[in-house]
């Protein structure tokens, strides 16, 4: 830092010419009184703070030049033109955060300005040093790393000194999902920190939130530190962190597993259900995986989805028959699949169009191997059919096929697994089916999706169904995808942003509208 004090022996006019060429040779110039108390947060805070305002640019109005023509200093040549004006690209980072890979956004329109920092002087009211550690700051901000921010949107102390989020804060909390689940009409996610938060339809009480108003925004579920979130049709169940489970919405079926068929506006325990890890929503029932390797299941049985060799509804958990080591668990409208340790896999429940991938048809009551098959590490299932993803990266599917939904570019219903076409030479990292459709997050972010596509639910910018998995253009960064039921999908990117797409008449997009999105909208946490 070179400070220049008009005492130095320089005349007015000399003075300001050696400042204004020192200034545009590149020098950092400071009154010396501007190192004084000069309390401005520097420009990186702000991108980083949504709460701060940008620091004012140098004006150029600042420094009146002479009337006669400026004249370098001895030895030295002029610059060729002096433009001190401040720069035209200079922009308020708003609530995103540095360094962060945002997914795509709907439309060009929505896309965030690129902040472009040229090399210019610093600020002149920038501070020689940081405040101290101990800097007084007016209520609600409070002292990190030696400066005031406010902890409840600070990014890079949400809630707490130091305490980075990687995308938004809003309220002292991290809004980053770590799992997002889609129900028929509503949509659920669990947050950093063990958070959840549902949007959607609402009628039955499905979103937990004490009400039955939908939303097109997220709402939280009070009481509920979730660590996993199944979504069925008007109903929602949750393991929270002890191990037990909590669930809400419809219980015609006594799919909250409760011991009654008593709708539920908010949490309510699930009685004898302990060390829980995993939970999935059927149409009308629930199933969970525990962590000793068996399987848990309640509500509707109409067609033995629930396996306990009976077809009899249940109001409170029953376990399946003969089922250990299970490593996932999967529900489809009224049939259930398991992936077992020594990569098998075994379904039951309804079996009309193939979907248990049976030779014959006819409803199973327990579970049944599905022949043919190895390898599985993990089982998803639509209405009625099932796909398996394969160690090796690859993905079958058997059972109904009316939408092309298996992926083998037929509509012919199989009764044994199929290569789903459209993904050689990708490797699929999360698989999602629901409804008659199917998405894939591969190794490299992208994702590929195939089968009914009459709500835009493939994300491909049309309604023609495919038979074959083919690109949602654009989508890069992601982790996980879900689909289900009536025709949406959602992906969960690294950063913890949620993207949504297809049928919006209940809000299940939280996009805070009810219109159809044909591509990747993201989720207004």
């Amino acid at each position: 830092m070179l400070r220049v004090s008009p005492s130095a022996g320089l005349d007015g006019p000399t003075h300001l010419r050696l400042v204004v060429w020192l200034a545009l040779a590149g020098c950092s110039l400071q009154h010396p009184a501007a190192s004084q108390d000069g309390d401005a947060t520097p420009l990186a805070d702000v991108a980083s703070d949504p709460g701060a305002d940008a620091p004012d640019a140098m004006d150029a109005s600042d420094v009146a030049a002479p009337a006669d023509a400026m004249d370098a200093p001895d030895g030295l040549a002029p610059p060729d033109a002096m433009d001190v004006s401040a720069p035209r690209d200079l922009v308020d980072a708003g609530d995103a955060p540095p360094d962060i890979d945002a997914p795509p956004l709907r439309d060009a329109a929505d896309a965030p300005d690129v902040l472009d920092a040229p090399d210019t002087p610093a600020s002149p009211d920038l501070p020689d040093v940081a405040p101290p550690a101990d800097l007084p700051c007016a209520a609600p901000l409070t002292a990190c790393g030696g400066r005031c921010v406010d902890p409840a949107t600070s990014v890079a102390h949400c809630g707490g000194c130091d305490q980075q989020c990687m995308a938004r804060c809003a309220g002292g909390q991290c809004l980053e999902a770590v799992e997002v689940a889609a129900g028929v009409l509503h949509t659920c996610a669990v947050l950093r920190g063990d958070t959840l938060r549902c949007w959607g339809t609402n009628a039955a009480g499905q979103l937990g939130d004490g009400s039955t108003t939908n939303r097109t925004r997220p709402v939280a579920v009070a009481g509920v530190a979730a660590i996993s979130v199944g979504v069925g049709g008007d109903h929602t169940c949750a393991v929270v962190t002890d191990g037990t489970v909590r669930c809400w919405g419809d219980n015609g079926a006594g799919q909250l597993g409760d011991g009654s068929t008593t709708d539920r506006l908010t949490p309510t325990p699930v009685p004898r259900v302990t060390a829980a890890v995993q939970v999935v929503g059927g149409e009308d029932f629930t199933c969970v995986r525990v962590r000793d390797g068996t399987a848990q299941c309640w509500g509707d049985n109409q067609y033995g989805q629930l396996g306990d060799g009976s077809m009899t509804d249940r109001s409170a958990a029953v376990t399946p028959v003969g089922l250990n080591g299970v490593i996932d668990l999967a529900v489809g409208e009224d049939h259930t699949c398991a992936a077992l340790v020594d990569g098998a896999a075994r379904c039951w429940g309804r079996n009309d169009r193939g979907q248990l991938a049976r030779a014959t048809t006819g409803d199973v009551t327990r579970p049944t191997d599905v022949v043919a098959l190895s390898g599985v590490r993990q089982v998803e299932a639509g209405d009625k059919f099932t796909c398996a993803l394969l160690a090796d990266g690859s993905v079958r599917c058997w059972g109904e096929n009316n939408a092309r939904q298996l992926g083998d570019n037929t509509t012919t219903d199989r009764a044994s697994p199929v290569a789903v076409m459209g993904l050689a030479g990708a490797t699929v990292v999360s698989l999602a089916c629901g409804g008659d459709q199917c998405c894939a997050a591969l190794s490299d972010g992208a994702v590929r999706c195939w089968g009914d596509n009459a709500s835009s639910q493939l994300g491909d910018s049309t309604t023609m169904d495919r038979g074959i998995a083919v690109p949602v253009p654009g989508l890069t960064g992601a982790l996980q995808v879900t689909t289900r039921g009536n025709g949406h999908t959602c992906v969960r990117f690294r950063e913890g942003v949620v993207a949504c797409w297809g049928l919006n008449g209940g809000g299940q997009l939280g996009d805070g509208s009810t219109t159809l999105r044909p591509v990747p909208t993201v989720v207004s946490f």
